[in-house]
């Protein structure tokens, strides 16, 4: 007998905004849109939230999500979580287990893939070999074979959410060139190498333009030192949205992206600014190395930044055929990749759609 076409998505939703949210968010939209009933258990904390509140927050939505896949039937569709949010997902998991529901977890973090954890090691025996394990590339899709011996895998890029822009950024001839970084801007976000790769560049006459919120104190003050600089060549726009996210990555020339996220996977800005014809130079944390390829630069994570990004950065400038020919490679890698995604986003929802009573977990 065929299960109703319905799916129960357990994730976070945006607020606050952040990439697994967001692709949680427009999974859902895509699986609409394909005639399928979509449930959405939350599992984000109250915006705002922290210490005892977040963990309040947290578990009543992961209750109730519990609650809600206990007492249905379909697919479950789980975002995983990182890190210490994983006993969360076991505690999922184990139900959707109990209930025989179909399970498909979505992988958005490195940080158990990178090093084999505890905490993921259970969540995998947990799902059981029936499990259906989303992956973002190639290279996460081989760590969870390798790691933890999952045998039912299928790829999701990140690149299906992201529609590439028309056209290039703006092009630097006669100016110097203008960097760009965009995200929560933190120390772990790469904040501080960023401004280290800008003050260098400084005397050179380029500029360096941050998008985002600071998102602690810390980052804050380093935001504020910059602005109040005489002369700064750092431009500071908080946080940006649609056109004006737009005209961020139309003003650039270069993207900058030196994370040190420990759950990093595959980041949505990476696409974007590749949809632009904006070349990044990166750590390759996660799939950063697939997703980059040659249309920019990919540095060894652990490894020194600032002077091979600094480096690349000039030797650009100084050959503006090489620096056209890398946006228009980026604008060629973000497009091959969103075609790729959109066949693996049709081939999934079909997927989650179908699933009937014979390939139930168990």
């Amino acid at each position: 007998m065929t299960i109703p076409r319905r799916v129960r998505i357990v994730g976070p939703l945006p607020p606050p905004v952040h990439g697994a949210a967001e692709v949680t968010k427009l999974l859902a939209s895509a699986l609409k849109a394909r005639g399928v009933s979509v449930e959405i258990s939350s599992t984000a904390p109250r915006e705002g939230a922290k210490g005892l509140r977040y963990h309040a927050s947290r578990t009543r939505r992961i209750w109730d999500a519990i609650r809600t896949c206990g007492g249905e039937d379909g697919a479950i569709y789980l975002s995983a979580a990182g890190g210490l949010g994983l006993a969360y997902d076991i505690l999922i998991v184990a139900v959707a287990r109990l209930k025989r529901r179909p399970l498909f977890i979505h992988h958005h973090s490195f940080a158990y893939l990178d090093r084999r954890s505890v905490l993921g090691a259970l969540l995998f025996r947990v799902a059981g070999r029936r499990a259906v394990h989303i992956c973002l590339c190639e290279r996460m899709e081989s760590l969870i074979r390798r790691r933890y011996g999952a045998s039912e895998t299928c790829t999701l890029s990140n690149a299906a959410f992201r529609v590439p822009a028309v056209g290039t950024s703006a092009a630097a001839a006669g100016r110097p060139l203008r960097i760009g970084h965009l995200g929560n801007l933190s120390a772990e976000k790469g904040l501080d190498l960023v401004v280290a790769v800008g003050e260098k560049l400084a005397a050179r006459g380029m500029e360096v333009v941050l998008a985002g919120p600071a998102v602690d104190a810390r980052a804050a003050a380093l935001v504020a030192d910059l602005q109040g600089r005489p002369g700064s060549r750092f431009e500071v726009l908080g946080p940006v949205y649609g056109d004006r996210k737009e005209s961020f990555y139309r003003g650039i020339d270069v993207f900058l992206f030196p994370t040190l996220y420990a759950n990093e996977a595959q980041p949505l800005v990476v696409f974007e600014a590749l949809a632009h014809g904006v070349p990044v130079i990166a750590f390759g944390r996660g799939c950063i190395p697939e997703q980059v390829g040659g249309a920019g630069l990919v540095v060894e994570p652990g490894h020194d930044f600032v002077v091979p990004a600094t480096s690349a950065i000039e030797r650009w400038a100084g050959n503006p055929a090489m620096l056209a020919a890398l946006k228009a490679d980026a604008v060629r890698r973000a497009e091959a990749q969103h075609a790729d995604g959109l066949r693996q986003l049709a081939a999934l929802c079909a997927r989650l759609a179908a699933t009937d009573a014979s390939t139930a977990v168990c």
